[in-house]
């Protein structure tokens, strides 16, 4: 279907390269989230909102104990700081990755006369 060869190795190149590791990466910061959960579930309880999308929950927290206990827990602290640094890169490699497959989108549109 698609007559371009640039194209279509950029295609292939996305779907064997950049998606692959995309959903390694979401894997990682997935199973990091669910420890985060784990180790700060004494002090932060997660509520889910009564009204949210379905693909999106939005929640709020709740402080279970003081924030002295905690300061003073050194796995929950490191747990923090380590799901601050993941959150971060996941933004960082989330965002050329969806701009990656927009520009393929387009391109595909374009050559298939969409």
């Amino acid at each position: 279907m698609i007559s371009n060869p640039e194209l279509r190795q950029s295609v292939v190149d996305y779907f064997e390269r950049t998606h692959p590791y995309m959903w390694q990466f979401q894997a990682m910061y997935m199973d990091n989230y669910r420890e985060f959960k784990e180790t700060t579930a004494p002090y932060i309880r997660f509520v889910p909102e009564p009204e949210g999308e379905v693909l999106v929950q939005s929640f709020h927290t709740e402080m279970v104990r003081p924030w002295t206990e905690m300061r003073t827990d050194i796995d929950f602290l490191y747990k923090v700081e380590e799901l601050g640094a993941i959150g971060s890169q996941f933004g960082v490699r989330l965002g050329p990755a969806l701009e990656r497959n927009a520009e393929l989108r387009g391109a595909t549109r374009q050559e298939l006369g969409m």
